[in-house]
């Protein structure tokens, strides 16, 4: 049972869980960067996974269960694809 807030609605661990895995999905929108995106995105997939466990809600876990191989799989991409500008050596033109 949660404590009570000013407006009578209280709040538990469960709720907070989704809290913070909404906040870190509105976070994704603010990414420029594709790489800090997909980090992003993993973070509020695992948050999402703990809140669908820990509410019993199955279709917010199944969801993000399938969504966080994608999210990994494409943060991997990014880095494979990615040349540090020191390893591409000097601009000659």
């Amino acid at each position: 049972m949660g404590a009570p807030s000013r407006t009578g609605v209280q709040m538990n661990g469960h709720d907070l869980l989704g809290w913070l895995a909404a906040g870190l999905m509105l976070l994704t929108f603010w990414c420029a960067d594709a790489r800090a995106l997909r980090r992003c995105a993993i973070g509020a997939n695992l948050a999402f996974i703990a809140y669908g466990l820990a509410a019993d809600l199955a279709p917010v876990l199944a969801l993000h269960l399938v969504l966080l191989p994608v999210n990994l799989f494409r943060l991997l991409r990014l880095r494979e694809t990615s040349v540090p500008t020191v390893a591409r050596g000097p601009n000659l033109n």
